[in-house]
């Protein structure tokens, strides 16, 4: 065996042809055959075996030649003894070496290429190990955020939830203390009724309004201290069950007691011999009478004053025996949240409709306008094939957007009001209608166009972006046009052939001259195609109708795709 220097990933000695040494970036060197196997099998990059430092030429060649060849080693090299002429049995013995040799090389350095591939595929694992936890971390923010929002929202349930239980419960709590006063008049009563009749035999009436007192007493007792809503009603049922008696009791002897005076007059005109006695009797007779129907108006009017809260009270807590359904049947007139199913009343105004939105918001549910063949019929626009049909209410940006109708909604778990309801608050003249606009099925931009005036043209523009006679602009596609006068944005094609008018007479309304000028919107006398102008040659043109008030940097960027369409539009109402 030689002593001369060897490589240490093939294990063959260092020559100036294949073998030649060459530097690394980190230091270590690595002969030129093993440098070209190693960039061949990882596809350029040459990552030392040693210290996994990747070499810097490897980033800009791929050729083991670029590498600087290391001649502090080659001046190490030995020139190699001439072969003296030995014996068969040396020959021999030296060939098999070299094979032995080549072998333990081979061996080594495919298990060194085994494991530079090995950790090139546990590299990849992790690298894949990454992107997925990075997704598996986006998706676990994502739903971070929907719990925080679903919890913000059922906290301010919660608190309005609570303030109409505490108020509730105060009312109740009024009532019974009014009940409490009753109670105690009735009492006090009795007792002079328990003195006047002592003797006339009057104990039964006047035992039985002690019964139904002692009894009114008890409920109230045990009652007062829960605040739970059954109690409360069956509190506030015997109340009035027991006031009733009460008052009949009052009748009964009220007319006992007129009954009592009418046998003493009698026995007063039939006897002389006891004229004194009747006149007493008569005197107190009467006194008892009037005190009598003074107690009984007393009672009749404090029933009647409180009856009809009491049973107001007790048909809303037999109806509401959860908090939120408090809140839902309270209705708009008495809850903070006005909260509503369908709103029947002729027009909703716009602090009302915020608030059923601020609602909407709170219980994480979706507001719709329904709109039905009535509406139309009442504007004068009906027309066949148009049903039913549902848009949305939502804000945006601090701007309420009533969104095209369209069929089919589900609107479960949602809010609902009349289209009607809230028609008004669309402006005649000056409305502002709005074009969400995508790509690549992703949304990019939302244009505000507000109206000139009312002209046809504007408001056959306002139609196509309710939908309220059928068609709509939703799903229709925007192209770019350069003519000689500038360049515009192209739409409105619904149908597939220009775009059949909804409105006759479009002229209608006058021409509406403007300069021309970016964002200026014009319409068609005979279909419902319209432009938005982005580069405006210097003219005038008498069919314009509207401008853009916000988004001009998508519609300038509408010529750069091919795609473009108005993925959904509407109207914006005036809150």
């Amino acid at each position: 065996m030689s002593n001369q220097p060897e490589c240490e990933v093939c294990l063959e000695e260092f020559d100036e042809d294949k073998h030649s040494p060459r530097s690394l970036t980190c230091g270590h060197s690595m002969c030129t055959t093993c440098i070209t196997s190693t960039l061949a099998s990882n596809k350029g990059t040459l990552l030392c075996p040693f210290c996994r430092i990747a070499s810097t030429s490897s980033l800009t060649s791929k050729s083991a030649k670029d590498f600087p060849i290391n001649y502090s080693l080659l001046k190490l090299l030995q020139p190699a003894s001439p072969k003296s002429p030995g014996s068969s049995h040396e020959s021999s013995s030296t060939k098999e070496d070299e094979e032995a040799l080549q072998r333990i090389k081979q061996m080594e350095l495919d298990s060194a290429s085994a494991q530079l591939l090995t950790c090139d595929d546990h590299l990849n694992q992790l690298l894949q190990q990454k992107v997925l936890l990075n997704a598996q971390q986006k998706l676990l923010d994502t739903h971070k955020r929907k719990f925080e929002d679903i919890v913000s929202r059922h906290q301010k349930l919660l608190a309005l939830t609570e303030k109409q239980v505490i108020d509730a419960v105060q009312s109740v709590e009024d009532l019974l203390s009014k009940g409490r006063l009753i109670q105690t008049a009735i009492k006090d009563n009795i007792d002079k009724l328990d003195e006047s009749f002592k003797g006339s035999g009057n104990h039964t009436v006047v035992n039985d309004l002690q019964n139904h007192n002692d009894s009114l007493f008890e409920w109230t007792k045990e009652t007062i201290p829960r605040q739970d809503s059954k109690p409360l009603i069956s509190t506030i049922e015997l109340i009035t069950s027991a006031t009733s008696k009460v008052v009949l009791s009052l009748n009964g002897l009220a007319t006992s007691i007129i009954s009592k005076r009418d046998d003493t007059s009698t026995s007063k005109r039939d006897s002389n011999s006891s004229a004194s006695q009747g006149i007493v009797i008569s005197n107190s007779s009467q006194n008892t009478t009037r005190y009598s129907n003074t107690l009984k108006q007393h009672s009749e009017d404090n029933i009647s004053t409180h009856d009809d809260q009491i049973q107001t009270i007790a048909k809303f807590l037999q109806s509401s025996t959860t908090s939120a359904e408090i809140c839902n049947q309270i209705g708009p007139s008495q809850s903070p949240l006005g909260a509503s199913s369908l709103s029947t009343s002729p027009q909703i105004t716009a602090q009302e409709l915020v608030t059923i939105l601020e609602d909407a918001e709170i219980r994480g549910q979706n507001l719709y306008a329904i709109l039905d063949k009535k509406l139309l019929t009442d504007l004068k626009l009906s027309k066949s094939g148009v049903s039913r049909r549902a848009a949305q209410i939502k804000v945006v940006d601090g701007l309420t957007l009533l969104y095209c109708l369209q069929p089919d909604v589900n609107l479960e778990n949602s809010q609902k009001v009349s289209y009607d309801s809230i028609r008004h608050l669309i402006p005649n003249s000056g409305a502002q209608t709005f074009l969400e606009v995508c790509w690549t099925n992703k949304l990019r931009g939302r244009i505000i166009i507000k109206m000139y005036r009312d002209t046809n043209r504007g408001k056959q523009f306002n139609l196509m972006c309710s939908g309220e006679l059928g068609p709509s602009y939703v799903g229709t596609k925007l192209d770019q046009i350069r003519a000689v006068y500038g360049s515009y944005v192209h739409g409105g094609n619904y149908d597939g052939k220009s775009g059949k008018a909804l409105i006759a007479d479009l002229e209608n309304g006058g021409n509406c001259s403007h300069d021309m000028k970016d964002g200026i919107v014009v319409g068609s006398n005979k279909s419902t195609l319209f432009t938005i102008h982005h580069k405006s040659a210097s003219y005038q043109n008498t069919m314009a109708f509207g401008e853009v008030e916000k988004g001009m940097d998508t519609v300038r960027f509408i010529p750069k795709v091919s795609d473009a369409r108005i993925s959904n539009c509407g109207l914006i109402l005036e809150l």
